[in-house]
């Protein structure tokens, strides 16, 4: 897609149950505790920004909102839109999929949108398909491991 300079979305990385009051704001929409990590990639699928400091239960959306980049954006100091999926509010900077497409442009519009968005999945993938640590790590205790 013309003008798309990146794309956003947030994963879920296990964790152990960090304890103490505030234990349950990390149980994340899965069900099990965990990091909500956003990370943007740009059409090469290279991340240029991640935020890794969020609780489970957060929201993608919230990340976003009160994340550095979203300021920037803002203020314009980027050229060229981010993509994002239908949990994201759609903005002048941020291109999420129309709900109901009607037309068939509309829909060539979601196809596209989709097939680019994707790639922030794919990244993802890949990320937890050569760190396991990443995907699975409740299989794992919180010492190092060596290949």
């Amino acid at each position: 897609m013309p003008g798309v300079i990146g794309c956003l979305d947030g994963t879920l990385i296990w964790i152990r149950s960090p304890g103490g009051p505030d234990a349950e704001l990390y149980r994340g929409r899965k069900g099990y505790f965990a990091l909500n990590v956003m990370a943007v990639c740009d059409p090469n699928m290279m991340i240029f920004n991640i935020i890794v400091n969020w609780p489970g239960s957060a929201h993608d959306s919230r990340i976003f909102r009160e994340s550095d980049l979203c300021d920037a954006l803002e203020r314009g100091e980027y050229r060229g839109v981010l993509l994002g999926d239908k949990g994201y509010r759609c903005t002048s900077y941020l291109f999420t999929p129309l709900r109901q497409p009607e037309t068939a442009r509309e829909r060539r519009y979601n196809y596209a949108h989709t097939r680019t968005r994707n790639l922030i999945e794919w990244t993802f993938g890949i990320l937890k398909s050569r760190f396991a640590v990443l995907d699975k790590s409740h299989k794992y205790h919180t010492t190092t491991h060596k290949n």
